[in-house]
């Protein structure tokens, strides 16, 4: 990002498959005064290439076996092609204000047209604080990353936990879309936040409904940022549950 000599406060698309590498993509975007906006590769080829267009992106990180069609202009970093190699250095680019942008989400809109909301600095720092105060996120959390990158929860998981020196952990593209897995998941890594939107969560509560031993380990159940009641944590973990969360 550096060496392409592109200008603070650029918008920058993440065109990666879910994994680390994603992490790693926006945490040296953000790292180098610029803003990112994800774009799901398994998105159809035009609604990526009008993503791509709508938010003004100057560089786009993609990776191999993901093709688009966008304008010669924007500055194209290819993850698994053959960069030259970078040594060491420290970064001081930083976000001029707490009002620059930080990201950009893309909802559908209401009338199918994808609109971009900016989120800054302070509005996602702010919000970040706030629920990691509330819920007491500490350094012994894990949390399953199941969200997309394209939808905010994806920041809790990554700038919340990652900020109290947490871990994340994510699914493989296999055991993204299977429930079992994740159950799996947090018996072996000891996971101890679920944070999802409904239908996820509800998955799993038909697997709960077998006769299966569910980790301990798990602390604190949100959903979409909203901390479910302390009868259903009581009637999963079998303790005492905490008060409900609800967002402000």
């Amino acid at each position: 990002i550096l060496s392409s000599s592109l200008p603070p406060g650029s918008i920058v698309s993440v065109h990666l498959l879910k994994g680390w590498r994603q992490i790693v993509a926006i945490l040296a975007v953000l790292k180098t005064g610029n803003a990112y906006v994800p774009i799901d590769p398994d998105l159809p080829i035009l609604r990526r290439n009008q993503l791509i267009e709508r938010s003004r992106s100057r560089m786009v990180i993609t990776q191999e076996g993901h093709n688009l069609d966008i304008n010669n202009d924007i500055v194209i970093i290819n993850i698994d092609g053959p960069n030259k190699a970078l040594t060491p250095s420290v970064v001081t680019q930083a976000p001029e204000s707490t009002n620059d942008t930080a990201y950009v989400i893309f909802t559908s809109g209401s009338t199918g047209i994808p609109k971009g909301v900016a989120i800054d600095h302070k509005g996602a720092v702010n919000t970040i604080l706030d629920v990691n105060r509330r819920l007491n996120i500490s350094d012994a959390d894990r949390v399953l990353a199941l969200s997309s990158l394209s939808f905010d929860l994806s920041v809790f998981d990554i700038f919340g936990i990652l900020g109290k020196g947490g871990a994340i952990v994510i699914p493989t593209p296999s055991e993204q879309q299977d429930p079992a897995s994740w159950l799996q998941l947090i018996h072996t890594h000891k996971i101890t936040i679920w944070n999802s939107v409904p239908a996820l969560f509800q998955l799993v509560d038909l697997l709960l409904a077998q006769p299966v031993d569910f980790p301990q380990s798990m602390r604190l159940f949100i959903d979409h940022l909203q901390r479910i009641g302390a009868e259903p944590v009581d009637d999963l973990l079998g303790v005492d549950g905490a008060d409900p969360f609800d967002q402000a």
